[in-house]
């Protein structure tokens, strides 16, 4: 029996609140129920446990259902063919996943020969004692020794997506890749593009949530895994760059996507030494600070199936570098389609990177320039902001020029403070005459000169040139004297 292959790992598992609540339940189970995979290599790591999987010989989707009804949950059948189900549940502020599946095998022992890597592959009895290790490939001894290494030699061939797995948890948890595995991963990362779309953005998206995002990616790119993930960006490697500090385009978009880390990480409290070390992301920083809760409530804005808005962000950094002759924006759209992303994920990183190259180009000091590109822009001009910002000081490098950075960073400001502060007044002032007044006023018939009129009525109100309705009559009136529409 596997428990009796247990034993007490060098320091205890630190569980959070949840898994007493679990425990209680599976009792009722009449078979054993395990903790595996991520959360025993958290909780042996003493780092948070976001998601919890469990493991038994049979009844994965009626025991998630089963968890759900007793902790108030929502339950969904994943894979029938396979027994998987998921348990959605509320937990203080947010909500924890729990999957529960059949083993991959006739035993547990079985299922964890089939994991990807070895810090993955342990397991804890959740009835039992839950201090007591089951570890039959030495997880513990590779977690201790920040290693990753592959269960067993097919373990990538079973499945290629462990390729790009194995690069983002070595960037996660700042752990070395074995040999071996390392070997393993050149042959098979062709693999890739075997794996459904859905899969691989999933993965791809847990690597560009991380706050070493930009480091994944280089080791990504660096292993070839990028070009076939991406094939689009391949032709950045022989692209010249726009500043000096870069020799090739590559190296600009990398150097983009870290002032991009740079200013987020600092933005949403994951600041590390070298950030403050910045001057370009610290003086930015400094001037966003009055806004850092609302831009840290944009950043978390979550899409369908729990898709991070951050991801997408920095996806969008990915593609600044393509350059006026071929369009960032239009490939990032073709690119997020071919991930299977909603339509308003496409739609959104379509429009930051439209509207990211005006940024650094508005006339900041215009109220109607303002308004403009806050009612075309909406909510990705916030995105666009970030993106101009990490694209000025990435082209930049170590030459940035002090006095004109200081210079984009108050006209940023100054952007940013018409979207955070001056909404009801510069973006969306109050209508002074809605359509069916301005027809009935001046004898007009629907239609799109309507629309025309009240957009300029809009500006002007932006502006400060129309105050009043009798105001906006008058406008409204010389309008269409002089043929507008």
């Amino acid at each position: 029996m596997p428990e009796a292959n247990a034993r007490r790992p060098h320091r205890p598992l630190f569980w959070p609140e949840i898994i007493s609540q679990l425990q209680a339940v599976v009792a009722e189970v009449d078979q054993p129920v395990y903790l595996v995979g991520g959360a025993v290599r958290d909780a042996l790591a003493g780092r948070p446990v976001h998601d919890i999987d469990l493991a038994l010989a049979d009844g994965g989707v009626r025991t998630s259902r089963r968890i759900a009804n007793a902790l108030a949950g929502n339950c969904y059948v994943l894979d029938r063919e396979r027994d998987v189900g998921r348990a959605l549940l509320d937990v203080g502020q947010g909500q924890i996943r729990v999957d529960v599946a059949r083993f991959r095998g006739p035993d547990l022992h079985a299922d964890l020969l089939d994991r990807d890597y070895t810090i993955n592959a342990m397991a804890v009895e959740l009835a039992g004692d839950c201090n007591l290790l089951i570890d039959p490939l030495d997880g513990e001894v590779d977690l201790r020794a920040r290693r990753l290494r592959q269960c067993h030699a097919d373990s990538l061939a079973n499945d290629p997506l462990r390729v790009l797995r194995a690069l983002r948890l070595a960037a996660q948890f700042g752990f070395q890749i074995e040999r071996d595995t390392l070997n393993s991963m050149r042959p098979m990362r062709e693999g890739l593009a075997t794996c459904s779309a859905e899969r691989i953005r999933d993965e791809f998206w847990r690597m560009l949530e991380l706050p070493q995002a930009s480091a994944a990616i280089r080791a990504t790119a660096a292993t070839g895994v990028l070009d076939v993930l991406m094939p689009d960006l391949a032709g950045l490697r022989h692209r010249p760059a726009s500043g000096e500090d870069y020799g090739d385009g590559w190296q600009e978009c990398l150097a983009i996507l870290e002032r991009l880390q740079h200013v987020v990480s600092a933005l949403t409290g994951q600041r590390r030494d070298e950030h403050g070390a910045s001057f370009g992301a610290g003086m930015l920083v400094i001037q966003l600070n009055r806004w850092r809760a609302a831009l840290q409530q944009h950043l978390r804005k979550l899409w369908p199936e729990q898709r991070s808005h951050l991801a997408l962000l920095m996806l969008g950094g990915l593609y600044i570098a393509q350059g006026q002759a071929d369009p960032g924006a239009a490939r990032a759209v073709k690119r997020a389609k071919a991930f299977c992303l909603s339509n308003g994920e496409c739609d959104r990183l379509g429009r930051m990177l439209r509207w990211q190259d005006e940024v650094l180009s508005l006339d900041a000091g215009s109220n109607l320039s303002l308004h403009r590109f806050w009612r075309g822009a909406g909510d990705a001009g916030v995105d666009a902001c970030l993106l101009a910002a990490a694209a000025y000081l990435g082209r930049a490098g170590s030459r940035i020029n002090h006095e004109e950075w200081l210079n984009r960073v108050d006209s940023l400001t100054r952007i940013l403070q018409a979207r955070f502060e001056q909404m009801d007044s510069l973006i969306n002032p109050p209508p002074l005459l809605d359509g069916h007044g301005l027809m009935r006023e001046l004898n007009l018939s629907p239609g799109p000169l309507v629309g025309d009129v009240l957009d300029h009525i809009r500006e002007a109100q932006a502006s400060g040139t129309v105050r009043t309705r009798e105001d906006a009559l008058v406008l409204a009136r010389n309008l269409l004297a002089s043929g507008i529409g």
